[in-house]
């Protein structure tokens, strides 16, 4: 009976793997997670949350851009000029107000006394503050602030969304290990059943062994043949499933390859007792991509909740502009014999709130939803901690099973080993050594069973904390 179940198609995309045997490649977890972080398009588009942030406060310091403002406007009636206006100027925005620098030529025989201006036009330099309301902070202050602490919710977003893939794509890839393993040991089955089948036949030819056990030792082949024929597709499968991970740098599937295989390397020995639990959480409580989120959400409503403090101030801008005769600027002579009080113009802009509803109702929902928040906070690392410590628990049991079933794997082939000698010497019956052969192929499956789940329980634990490593 001709089986070929040790080729099947996996993928490979240019990834860094190492040969291990002739016609054989062997994928790491580390090459298999390095290659999802490099080019899966889940990973991309978390990328772009960081680009999206940058943006995000350009934009908003956009409101500080200087400007260059100019109009012009005349009219004429019966050849007679009532007025011409004309007038530039450069606005440029800082921190605190805005300073203003501009050039007006008005004339005309109708023009209003307050808009007049000399022969050659007026230059002026002015300045605009807050001096209460607006001083400390101000909508224009609150929107760069706010977006600079939207650059730590975007980052947190990023590296949580790359990790929850990366723990998907570690999990599938030692559902991909365990298929393998399982495929091999129940080929080895197989083989073992059919050849016991094919002696057990020539002794019956022989009259050696009596014809009903050549029905039980086919029994043991057929039933080992249908587990194997399942065990093949679900190799092949998880195969196509690991393949959904895998893209080259341009954004395309990965190419198809045959021979590429898992292989169990050291992450899956690192011991429970050198993973520093302490450690893991005391990063969770600093990292953990939810409670920076949640962090820098509290930083916007701290944002918010001044300037509604802002708020209850009043209203009052100070306006201050020196003039110029002409349109050139002024000579080091003239500013030093400039009269301040003479030649500027300058006002006041007040305005002062009576009941303060409004005021007193953004504060309160401010506040309202910094405690929400904080609440939110508690819960979360609460949540996060709990998770950690609970992971490491299971992973401690995994290991101490594990070495338990390693023990099982070898009394049951210590016992199958026993019954067939008992077999060989016609103490013990064909069935009983079926029944020793089932057992240490299951234990056996068992075992590595055991295993995968350590290893993905190990990735579990660094994603619980809040990151997920490649190696």
């Amino acid at each position: 009976m001709n089986r070929s179940f040790l080729f099947f198609s996996f993928f490979f995309i240019g990834l860094t793997i190492k040969a291990q045997a002739v016609d054989t490649l062997y994928l790491t977890q580390k090459e298999f997670l390095k290659a999802v972080y490099d080019n899966h398009p889940l990973a991309s588009q978390a990328r772009l949350l960081s680009d999206f942030a940058k943006q995000q406060l350009r934009f908003t310091r956009g409101g500080l851009d200087p400007s260059i403002k100019g109009n012009y406007e005349a009219k004429n009636y019966k050849d007679s000029r009532y007025y011409e206006y004309f007038g530039t100027s450069l606005e440029l925005p800082f921190w605190l107000g805005d300073l203003k620098a501009g050039f007006d030529q008005n004339s005309g025989s109708r023009i209003s006394n307050d808009r007049f201006t000399v022969d050659g036009g007026v230059s002026y330099l002015g300045l605009s503050i807050p001096v209460l309301q607006g001083l400390v902070i101000d909508e224009r202050r609150n929107a760069i602030l706010q977006a600079k602490a939207f650059q730590s919710i975007a980052e947190a977003e990023r590296i949580k969304l790359i990790n929850k893939l990366l723990l998907s794509a570690a999990k599938d890839y030692w559902d991909w290990a365990f298929a393998y393993e399982r495929l091999n040991l129940l080929s080895e089955a197989y083989g073992l059943a059919f050849f016991r089948f094919s002696a057990i036949r020539e002794r019956a030819i022989q009259g050696d062994a009596a014809y009903v056990d050549t029905l039980e030792a086919y029994l043991q082949v057929q039933n080992f043949d249908v587990q194997l024929q399942q065990a093949s597709v679900d190799f092949s499968n998880m195969g196509l499933m690991l393949s959904t991970y895998l893209w080259d740098s341009t954004g395309a599937p990965g190419q198809l390859l045959d021979g590429v295989l898992p292989t169990w390397d050291n992450s899956v020995a690192e011991l429970p007792d050198t993973v520093d639990l302490n450690e893991l959480m005391q990063f969770a409580s600093l990292n953990h991509p939810e409670l920076i989120k949640i962090e820098g959400k509290l930083e916007q409503l701290q944002f918010e909740r001044k300037l509604a403090i802002e708020k209850f101030k009043p209203r009052l801008d100070l306006n201050y502009n020196l003039l110029f005769a002409g349109n050139s600027l002024p000579t080091q002579k003239e500013v030093r014999g400039f009269q301040w009080d003479r030649s500027a113009k300058f006002g006041l802009d007040y305005k002062i709130p009576i009941i303060f509803r409004a005021e007193r109702a953004k504060y309160q929902l401010a506040k309202i939803k910094i405690q929400e928040t904080e609440f939110e906070r508690s819960q979360t690392n609460r949540q996060v901690l709990n998770n950690v410590e609970t992971t490491f628990n299971e992973l401690v049991n995994l290991f101490r099973i594990s070495a338990i079933q390693t023990q099982i794997v070898a009394n049951n082939l210590a016992l199958r080993e026993a019954e067939q000698r008992r077999f060989d010497n016609g103490e013990s019956s064909l069935f009983i050594i079926n029944v020793r052969d089932v057992t240490l192929v299951n234990s056996r499956i068992k075992l590595f069973e055991l295993r995968a789940k350590y290893a993905k329980n190990l990735i579990a634990l660094q994603w619980a904390a809040g990151r997920v490593q490649l190696d």
